[in-house]
């Protein structure tokens, strides 16, 4: 299961957004607000530091626990 199956934001290339409807394509933004609290901030600085391969396994880790 991947990381981000709950992410709330479509990440699409150009060949991907090719594919979109106009209603998807007329809400597009190049912004996104970092509106998290302090535990959220530490969170993303402690998991940022960590190599890729860790996060990649505590990410299939939880995946699997909470099927």
């Amino acid at each position: 299961m991947p990381w981000n199956r709950y992410n709330v934001l479509l990440f699409a290339n150009d060949a991907g957004q090719a594919r979109f409807s106009d209603k998807v394509l007329a809400a597009r933004t190049d912004y996104v607000k970092d509106d998290g609290d302090f535990a959220w901030t530490l969170r993303k600085a402690l998991v940022r530091a960590l190599p890729r391969r860790v996060v990649d396994a505590i990410a299939a880790f939880l995946a699997k626990r909470k099927r």
